[in-house]
């Protein structure tokens, strides 16, 4: 699945530290939204808006068409308040339940969100408390007309914050496309104090979990390579089924493999009597014969 494929409900981050890659990442998605009737809001971190607007530019946003119904909103850092003057997890969730509301009421189908992380270290959020957030925003996805994407630089933000920052997203984005995330814990795991015996109980079920999507993706692989022979030996069987003469095929074991019907009317037998049979089991009498021989000559 591409990032730009991310739909209502999800919750995912980018962890880079290429920061014009993730330009690149991130514009198709915020198209996406834009192009399905959604609000889209940038939050600013690193990224001048120069350089977000070309990256929209070049996936096809005009990005002042946008921002002028109100469907493409540039931050450079969330427009709130929060009681005491520091960074209130509890206090951002009532911001976003709001940014919600006001979404709808302009009439927009889906508020889609791409944060540059960064805008937290301007904010003054700490470490602890912004993965609070993250994992308390966990709650609203499911229930709100909500995809985000949280963008998390590796140059700016300690390592332990992306870590935690894996820890807290369902679903992560690689160069190659979204993947579930089996370092996902739920939120209380997450705010909450560590317990070592539900860490270990998550991580089983991760393994159990990433195993059957293992064997669920061998199957569907199997499954598209079945369907591509039955449809390739189906064309051919057209193909050899239209020819007006007597027509056969053999495996390198002489052993039929096609034989249309004016062969088998040749043969006098029916197709399943000859298929997967050796030719000179069926037909002791041709060994030796030109036939014979000449099948010999071609088959080495």
């Amino acid at each position: 699945m591409k990032l730009r494929d991310l739909r209502q409900g999800q919750h995912a981050c980018l962890v880079y530290d290429d920061p014009l890659a993730a330009l690149a990442q991130a514009a198709p998605f915020a198209a996406r939204g834009l192009a399905e009737g959604e609000r889209v809001v940038w939050v600013l971190g690193e990224h001048e808006p120069a350089s977000v607007i070309a990256a929209l530019a070049a996936a096809g946003v005009d990005s002042a068409a946008e921002q002028a119904r109100g469907a493409l909103v540039l931050v450079d850092k969330w427009q709130v308040s929060f009681p005491g003057g520091s960074f209130d997890p509890a206090a951002m969730i009532v911001y976003v339940r709001q940014a919600i509301a006001d979404m709808r009421q302009a009439g927009f189908t889906n508020l889609r969100v791409v944060a540059e992380m960064t805008w937290a270290l301007q904010m003054g959020a700490g470490h602890n408390r912004l993965i609070h957030y993250e994992a308390l925003g966990n709650g609203l996805y499911p229930h709100e007309p909500l995809v985000a994407l949280c963008m998390y630089d590796r140059r700016r933000h300690a390592a332990e914050v992306c870590h935690d920052a894996l820890r807290a997203h369902p679903v992560v984005a690689t160069q190659e496309g979204m993947v579930d995330n089996v370092f996902f814990e739920p939120p209380p795991a997450v705010a909450g104090p560590a317990d070592a015996a539900q860490q270990l109980e998550r991580m089983l079920s991760q393994l159990a979990s990433l195993r059957e999507q293992e064997r669920r993706r061998a199957d569907e692989e199997r499954r598209v390579a079945d369907d591509a022979l039955r449809e390739r030996e189906q064309r051919l069987a057209g193909i050899f089924g239209a020819i007006t003469d007597a027509f056969m095929s053999f495996d390198p074991a002489f052993r039929f493999t096609f034989a249309n019907e004016q062969c088998e009317r040749r043969m006098g037998r029916r197709g399943d009597e000859l298929i997967g049979h050796d030719v000179w089991q069926l037909f002791p009498d041709a060994v030796g014969n030109t036939a014979h021989r000449e099948l010999q000559r071609a088959m080495r």
